[in-house]
């Protein structure tokens, strides 16, 4: 074998160590920064909005931990939020209408990897919608539509003879405005 056979083999050896390199520092970099589940406490709407009615208060207040959990039990029961990308654990931060969330999860079953998004959180009977606004992966925005709303029941949630009225968001969390059906 001549000088420039060896030559070339060894430029493509040194090429194919430094793409493997490089594809693994991408997978590394874009994994998830730090631990996250879909656990979280049951929040029974019903019975707070029953102790609501029942104490003639025309509101229920929602913390913003309770919309956590509300959101991460509706994440836990639907996980694939689109065709290639399924959540495997996040935490939510509720700053007035904005729901800000670092989401781990797995893209197309073969990488983990870590998501910054922030949605606009919304009221549209019966339910809280988190349409997002935007998606960065360590950084790097991500296009639209990389990520679906998240819908948050919660009127379906409530007893059949209680209704909501209107959803205001203020002091970290969303006041529920509560009606009685008759």
């Amino acid at each position: 074998m001549g000088k420039v056979a060896k030559g070339f083999i060894g430029l493509l050896v040194a090429l194919l160590v430094l793409a493997a390199a490089g594809a693994a520092a991408a997978v590394w970099y874009i994994r998830p920064q730090q631990e996250l589940t879909l656990a979280h406490e049951p929040i029974d709407l019903a019975a707070k909005g029953l102790e609501m009615v029942q104490a003639g208060k025309a509101e229920l207040f929602l913390s913003g931990e309770d919309i956590n959990n509300l959101a991460r039990a509706r994440l836990a029961e639907q996980p694939q939020v689109t065709p290639e990308f399924r959540v495997e654990g996040a935490r939510l931060t509720l700053q007035g209408q904005r729901l800000t969330a670092d989401i781990a999860g797995r893209y197309r079953d073969l990488l983990d990897a870590g998501v910054q998004a922030e949605y606009r959180l919304e009221w549209r009977d019966p339910d809280l919608i988190a349409t997002p606004i935007s998606a960065k992966l360590r950084g790097i925005s991500l296009p639209s539509g990389t990520l679906e709303p998240i819908v948050i029941p919660v009127g379906s949630q409530l007893p059949s003879m209680v209704g909501i009225r209107s959803v205001e968001f203020r002091d970290g969390g969303a006041a529920v405005a509560l009606q009685l059906r008759l």
